[in-house]
């Protein structure tokens, strides 16, 4: 199962940062596939665009409200989500 273990920022423009996410291992090819894929068509409001690499998920250019308020809920279900039907 994967769960996110840390959270950093780095400045993209203004008022908006880059988030990344540091998942509690790495996970297996089919597993970031699926999750790229779930996140890569916009399905609430708010979305940003993201992208998982290794072991390291970024959005890119957020508001830190933003990912407070919206993104940190939609990736914990979405990584969920991606638990479920990642069949090994």
């Amino acid at each position: 199962m994967k769960e996110f273990k840390t959270i950093t920022l780095a400045p993209a423009r203004q008022d908006r940062f880059d988030v990344t996410i540091q998942l509690s291992d790495m996970p297996p090819t089919k597993w970031a596939d699926i999750f790229n894929n779930m996140w890569g068509t916009p399905f609430y409001l708010m979305w940003r665009v993201a992208r998982l690499k290794d072991d390291v998920i970024t959005i890119r250019a957020c508001r830190l409200e933003e990912y407070n308020r919206y993104h940190r809920d939609m990736l914990e279900r979405t990584v969920v989500l991606v638990n479920e039907r990642y069949k090994p």
